[in-house]
């Protein structure tokens, strides 16, 4: 409390924080879906707190309390997070707009065994799929953009070029690939998926793989969201979603 970084950083998420209110209403609807969803799941405490930069961690679920690190939501034009070294595409997350949805991200892993989950191409992408179904069902007045961190430009090539993406999966036998680099390519952090150039968009391994949960869920209405989230088995899934996007 006496580092005067710290310090001035506390004033700096004062100023841009000044009243939680809307913050706090926006999480009190998404704890109305998880109460909807979930009957017997107790409502998270929120804490906010300063929690100088530690940027691996934006949000934390400690038991029943989310912990947000409101120094890692100022705006990715913060001038202090020059000094983090942090890429520029990482310090496009460090908006205010993306709390709600790293909290609900946080709390859909809490009810995936991910001690089931294999390490092909096709289980991260169903992974990283039923985590945004969970999201977007907590919060569905999200934006594609903000579910996915997506430019409106990105989200336009994902779109367009969905098909291209999944042919490209199945021709190069991508899909079932334990390889950690191919994993990374299509499910990582990076600033865009490098098959497919600089102007495609990052992470399109989680785009497809909502697109393939979505459709599982559209297709089979008996199928809850617990049940998803704890069903673990990425080819049947594929299979019964019915996923083939056009070229």
């Amino acid at each position: 409390v006496t580092d005067t970084m710290l310090v001035a950083v506390y004033h700096d998420c004062m100023k841009e924080y000044p009243d939680l209110t809307q913050l706090e209403n926006q999480f009190h609807d998404a704890f109305r879906y998880l109460k909807y969803y979930f009957p017997e799941a107790p409502a998270p405490r929120v804490y906010s707190y300063i929690s100088g930069f530690d940027y691996r961690n934006p949000v934390q679920l400690a038991g029943e309390n989310i912990l947000i690190a409101l120094d890692l939501y100022l705006g990715a034009g913060y001038p202090r997070y020059k000094q983090l070294g942090v890429p520029a595409y990482v310090l496009e997350g460090f908006d205010r707009k993306y709390i709600l949805r790293d909290a609900m991200t946080e709390i859909a892993k809490t009810s995936i065994p991910f001690d089931r989950a294999g390490n092909k191409l096709l289980d991260r992408m169903i992974l990283e799929g039923k985590i945004k179904w969970f999201v977007h069902a907590m919060l569905p007045d999200i934006s594609q953009e903000a579910l996915f961190g997506y430019t409106p430009a990105q989200l336009t090539w994902a779109k367009e070029n969905e098909g291209l993406v999944w042919a490209f999966i199945l021709e190069n036998e991508m899909l079932y690939s334990p390889d950690p680099m191919v994993n990374r390519k299509f499910i990582g952090q990076n600033p865009f998926t490098s098959y497919f150039g600089q102007e495609s968009p990052p992470r399109l391994g989680q785009y497809i793989g909502y697109r393939m949960v979505d459709q599982y869920m559209q297709r089979n209405s008996g199928v809850n969201l617990l049940q998803l989230l704890q069903n673990s088995d990425a080819q049947k899934i594929l299979q019964r979603s019915g996923y083939k996007p056009k070229l």
